[in-house]
């Protein structure tokens, strides 16, 4: 929803902590485990609409740099890809490692933030 107040992240917001205040004491214990997991998701909508953006700038212009060529986001982790399968990049290759570990980096801040503790 482009431009508008409150954005989709805040809504998010809004809406998990609803989820996980009012209706557990509703539920029986399967529901509350089922709801315990739709406000994971959530939390993980909000870091997507909060960071997906420029950590997926990021990483495009981290690939960049790493094969030396512009494209697509999508394109160039297809040239990666096979770049990899074909061996024409080695897995001990220090820029490859670097990018990697970046990239893993922020898919786990979106995924859960824990994991990197």
């Amino acid at each position: 929803m482009p431009g508008s107040r409150p954005d989709a992240a805040a809504l998010l917001a809004v809406l998990r902590q609803y989820l996980e205040t009012e209706l557990p004491p509703l539920l029986p214990e399967y529901h509350k485990f089922q709801l315990r997991i739709a406000g994971r998701l959530l939390a993980m909508l909000e870091r997507e609409f909060k960071e997906g953006a420029a950590m997926a700038a990021a990483e495009h212009e981290r690939l960049r740099q790493l094969l030396g060529r512009d494209g697509a986001l999508a394109e160039l982790q297809a040239v990666l890809a096979q770049a990899i399968r074909d061996g024409a990049m080695e897995l001990d290759d220090a820029a490859l490692q670097d990018y990697l570990r970046q990239s893993l980096g922020d898919a786990l801040r979106i995924n859960n933030p824990k994991w990197l503790q």
